[in-house]
């Protein structure tokens, strides 16, 4: 049985580090997105 990070619907179903902020915000917008604009800290 294979394990997939994401399912059918788009969904993470297991913890996954993304080594660069551009895949991580791709993977949450659904589309190509700039992951140095996207990802902003809360000061």
């Amino acid at each position: 049985m294979e394990t997939k990070t994401i399912n059918d619907e788009g969904t993470l179903v297991k913890d996954y580090t993304f080594t660069k902020p551009s895949t991580a915000a791709s993977i949450v917008a659904r589309k190509s997105s700039n992951g140095w604009k996207m990802w902003k800290k809360k000061d």
